[in-house]
């Protein structure tokens, strides 16, 4: 499961791509995880 959280002045569409982001980084860090989207540093 990935997490991202709305901001003012999303679109629709960037916040499905953070949580889309979120997902892979948990399917890449194995089974049965929740990640939560941060912005890289």
């Amino acid at each position: 499961m990935g997490i991202a959280q709305w901001q003012a002045g999303d679109t629709p569409t960037d916040w499905i791509a953070r949580a889309d982001s979120a997902l892979y980084q948990a399917k890449h860090a194995g089974r049965n995880r929740c990640e939560i989207y941060t912005a890289p540093t």
